[in-house]
């Protein structure tokens, strides 16, 4: 059977834990912590071990630390007492699941969030995966290319690389690192400008407005996501698909 692999957050889901977690969470802290936070993960990202940047656990306990504040409680048992809303399970991913599974399609969840913490949060919001790839579970992220490659290992498929589609919504992380294993990629572009919905899918990448948006979209998830080390000599991401939303993408598939 086929494999596609879904990126989580931005992708099927509306980023569940930092609405539903991490905003009460945080509620109380100043922005100067925040503002630590975040540049702990960008530092954490661009080191020798980018898979502790996505230690959120971690990133709590160092930051009480430095700043002097109560420790923090743990995600998963803070994660326990508030709701996960089903409206955070964008509209399409549902039906787009139920029809790829139809057509036999097996289904992994790409993750860059630990699997401990994403599982969790598919589970509460009652989102299937067949298999977790994670920083957590492949000891790489994305867009290392280990990341997709360890699939085999973790499925016990040999053939798991074969035609294998990884989705999501990040180009310097999803698209790049399905470029780097050799597998096809798809960038869900849910914000896609009304006339570029008009292209057809499969001229999408070919079509000069859309480059443009992937160079500047480039530059953007690099400001607000962070680079992995300096190791980006391969840009611009290459997607085969470019697609408004996941149903979108089953039709072409």
């Amino acid at each position: 059977m086929p494999w596609i692999s879904f990126d989580l957050d931005g992708t099927i889901c509306d980023w569940p834990f930092n609405k539903a977690v991490f905003s009460p969470m945080r509620a109380h802290l100043e922005p100067k912590v925040l503002e630590a936070m975040r540049q702990e993960y960008f530092s954490r990202l661009g080191s020798s071990d980018p898979v502790n940047a996505f230690d959120w656990d971690g990133i709590h306990d160092l930051t009480a630390t430095r700043h002097g504040l109560p420790a923090f409680e743990k995600i998963l048992e803070f994660a326990a007492k508030v709701d996960f809303h089903p409206e955070l399970v964008y509209a399409d991913t549902q039906p787009a699941l139920e029809k790829l599974r139809a057509k036999g399609w097996k289904i992994a969840c790409g993750t860059n969030g630990y699997a401990k913490y994403q599982g969790y949060a598919l589970t509460r919001l009652g989102v299937q995966a067949d298999v977790f790839i994670a920083p957590d579970t492949v000891n790489a992220c994305k867009p290392q290319a280990e990341f997709l490659k360890r699939l085999p290992e973790l499925t016990g498929d040999t053939t798991a690389l074969e035609g294998l589609i990884h989705v999501g919504d990040l180009l310097t992380q999803d698209v790049l690192a399905a470029n780097r294993a050799g597998a096809k990629s798809a960038w869900v572009w849910r914000e896609m400008p009304e006339f570029m919905r008009e292209i057809s899918v499969l001229e999408r990448t070919q079509h000069k407005s859309v480059q443009a948006a992937i160079f500047e979209q480039t530059a953007h998830e690099f400001t607000h996501n962070g680079k992995l080390g300096s190791s980006y000599t391969d840009l611009p991401p290459k997607p085969d698909f470019v697609v408004a939303d996941l149903l979108e993408l089953v039709s072409v598939l």
